[in-house]
């Protein structure tokens, strides 16, 4: 593009926006109004070979949603539902950390519920390395 085409193109922006936001917008304001109609219009240029698909999709989704309006009325009943499960999760969060605190300070005796449990090698497997204090042990020391 020369410049005299350039020059002309602006000038023809320019004159539009002088015909089209006078008295909506001070001359010095123009810009703020210019560039995002830009910027659609040049969306619109690129997405046009696509917008018949756009559009026969959105048609497509209405309709589904406007044959299941069942589905919309269930919607209070499914959040209610996953309301009492997550409050039920919160609660199950809560007792173990009060169970666990029970057990640390010694207000719950688990000795018995210990003793109960099944015999297991004293020895780790040589394939299980335990690390403490930053060193490795295995089975072999």
């Amino acid at each position: 593009m020369d410049s005299a085409q350039l020059n002309w193109l602006t000038n023809f922006i320019w004159n539009i926006a002088d015909d089209v936001l006078r008295d909506v917008y001070v001359r010095g304001k123009y810009r703020d109004a210019i560039l995002p109609m830009t910027v659609l219009r040049r969306l619109d240029a690129v997405l046009e070979p696509t917008k018949a698909a756009v559009l026969k999709m959105k048609a497509a989704l209405d309709q589904d949603i406007n044959l299941s309006p069942h589905a919309v009325g269930d919607l209070p009943a499914l959040d209610n539902h996953m309301a009492r499960r997550e409050r039920e999760i919160a609660l199950m969060h809560e007792y173990r950390t009060r169970l666990t605190a029970e057990v640390v300070t010694g207000k719950l005796d688990v000795r018995p519920a210990a003793a109960r449990l099944p015999e297991v090698d004293a020895e780790p497997s040589a394939e299980y390395a335990v690390e403490e204090f930053g060193e490795e042990e295995t089975a072999e020391e």
